[in-house]
């Protein structure tokens, strides 16, 4: 027979994993939820339908332009009339509820549109539904629902006191001027540019060093860099702005070194030039690492190259750094 003292104790023990469990459950329930809506965002269970059937499905194209068009008009009118019904004057709440939000999700949708739509114009050959990029990674998708929840909950629990409009306009400034940067790389590379790398080099590839490549090596993704860090400046979230901050360099300091040695197999006689040259623009990554030959087996689903050529047919053996890095068919597109 136990002793009331090892019977609280037992209880109390329960008492404290009964929280553990509950969390544990939440967290559980919360990811396949999400993983659930990244299936539906890449167009599981359509197959049947013969045009949702593939990514270069017309249905699929259509279904995706609609919403994200849709969802960028509804809000642009948000916006529109709450500055028309306050007559511009706008005091701490009314910003954070009727004006930053609105403008996120218009920022959101042009970015998704302006994907798919340059792609449309300057490299056609590779177009599908992926190009909108709303279905990017698991990775993306998560990142996006906890700058939503921040920004909800901020505004819940703190209406007045958590934002800031100086804040929000200097991430509008970064949003604005990354997109720039990286519709103008789209733009500059064409059909060199894509969102995943390719597995043989086309005989357009050429490296591409005029325009906006004159002043940094691989624009695309330094506009990407600012500019999903400029998001959640705008939104005013201060969590969500540091883990976009160190995910996105993390990507770049996984992916350009890569893309570099890539560059320089390709172009052994003008890239050294022009690495020596131009600047990323990304704060702390240490570039160019030798003996970095990509080989078949982990160029598939990489990042596009934001330079000029994308790809290798080296079957070279790995080297002992290689073995180090983890292989690049985690990264998704970009």
């Amino acid at each position: 027979m136990s002793s009331p003292s090892t019977s609280s104790s037992t209880s109390s023990v329960e008492g404290r994993r009964d929280p553990i469990r509950v969390t544990s459950s939440l967290v559980s329930a919360g990811l396949e939820s999400v993983k659930r809506l990244q299936l539906a965002l890449n167009f599981k269970g359509w197959e049947e339908c013969p045009q949702f059937r593939t990514k270069l499905s017309l249905g699929r194209v259509a279904l995706v332009a609609s919403v994200l068009s849709v969802i960028w008009g509804m809000h642009v009118m948000w916006i529109m009339n709450q500055i028309i019904m306050t007559h511009g004057v706008l005091n701490s709440t009314t910003i954070c509820i009727s004006v930053i939000w609105p403008t996120y999700v218009v920022v959101l949708c042009t970015f998704h549109l302006a994907e798919f739509f340059v792609t449309a114009l300057y490299n056609p050959t590779v177009l599908s539904s992926d190009s909108f990029m709303v279905n990017h990674s698991l990775a993306y998708t998560v990142a996006a629902l906890i700058s939503w929840a921040e920004f909800w909950i901020k505004s819940w629990l703190f209406p007045t006191n958590s934002f800031s409009a100086s804040v929000s306009m200097v991430g509008l400034v970064l949003i604005v001027m990354g997109q720039i940067c990286r519709t103008l790389a789209m733009k500059t590379c064409g059909e060199s540019f894509n969102h995943v790398i390719q597995q043989s080099k086309k005989d357009s590839h050429v490296l591409i060093t005029h325009g906006i490549y004159r002043f940094g090596r691989h624009p695309s993704y330094f506009g990407f860099f600012y500019w999903s860090i400029g998001t959640q400046l705008l939104l005013c979230n201060p969590i969500s702005c540091c883990l976009y901050a160190g995910a996105s360099w993390t990507f770049f300091h996984r992916r350009i070194p890569y893309e570099e040695a890539t560059l320089m197999k390709h172009f052994p006689n003008e890239y050294p030039a022009y690495h020596a040259s131009s600047y990323i623009g990304i704060p702390f990554l240490n570039l160019f690492p030798p003996n970095l030959s990509p080989t078949p087996n982990n160029t598939n689903n990489v990042p596009a190259s934001s330079s000029s050529s994308t790809s290798t047919t080296s079957s070279r053996p790995l080297t002992a750094d290689q073995h180090k890095r983890p292989s690049f068919q985690e990264t998704g597109r970009l």
